[in-house]
């Protein structure tokens, strides 16, 4: 049986291992490399998703501001003629080549305005993306750890969940296919969860597991479709919802 993430007491931990919990607020939690409180990550998630949505925002209404010359910026320009330059321009009669200069000098006032609103929506996103990242680490440690991983495949079990995991806009951890779709359960209507999603690995990785676990999956008589030749995911979500469920054995 693996050992629980936290406990009210260190009563029920065998006492070789109660040196591997921390006390926190008044409860022990299992001392966990890497892991954080996915509390705080996703509230910092949001933050980060605000941060990003204002960035595009910001460059949205300023592409829009710029599309054309408008009234205000033509007086700006005309009010700008009586420069030297421009005055003597104007009196050789060059009126059209002070107008482009001016009009080009806008132009390259607000491609790189563009250029610097591009660069911070792009680093939002970014950090934006390492949240979401430690956001789902931690609830695969959370729930590997109720289900009996052993505490040094953690890290193999995180890198098997790459790429099979998105937070949903409530800031939820969802199980997804390679299109990005979520992935539901039996009853198609709850996403698929991480308890089960590692559950599932005790089929194909039993050396990840606390010897004696067993997973719920493997009940059902008829064994797992994992690896079923000729098993294809399909293009429409009703072809992947069937897919999945005959690919994890889940009731039709």
């Amino acid at each position: 049986m693996g050992l629980p993430l936290t406990t009210e007491s260190l009563d029920s931990i065998d006492e070789s291992l109660r040196s591997h919990y921390v006390e926190e607020n008044g409860k022990f939690r299992l001392d966990l490399d890497g892991y954080e409180d996915p509390t705080n990550l996703k509230s910092a998630l949001q933050k980060e998703r605000d941060a990003a949505k204002n960035a595009q925002k910001a460059l949205s209404e300023m592409t829009s501001k710029y599309a054309g010359i408008d009234a205000d910026q033509t007086r700006q320009l005309l009010a700008k003629l009586a420069q030297d330059e421009d005055a003597r321009l104007i009196a050789e009669g060059k009126i059209d080549e002070v107008i482009e200069k001016r009009v080009n000098n806008m132009r390259s006032s607000f491609e790189d305005q563009q250029r610097e609103l591009n660069s911070k929506l792009e680093s939002e996103q970014n950090r934006v993306k390492a949240y979401k990242s430690k956001a789902i680490s931690a609830e695969i440690v959370k729930a590997s750890t109720q289900v009996g991983v052993l505490n040094t495949a953690l890290n193999d079990v995180i890198l098997r969940s790459t790429g099979q995991f998105d937070i949903d806009a409530n800031g939820n951890v969802v199980a997804i296919d390679s299109s990005g779709n979520v992935i539901y359960d039996a009853d198609g209507q709850s996403p698929l969860s991480v308890t089960t999603w590692v559950n599932k690995l005790k089929k194909d990785a039993p050396h990840l597991f606390v010897k004696g676990t067993h997973s719920t999956v493997e009940s059902g008589g008829g064994g797992s479709n994992l690896g079923a030749p000729n098993l294809k995911m399909g293009d429409t979500a009703a072809e992947r919802q069937a897919y999945f469920k005959q690919k994890y054995n889940l009731p039709k």
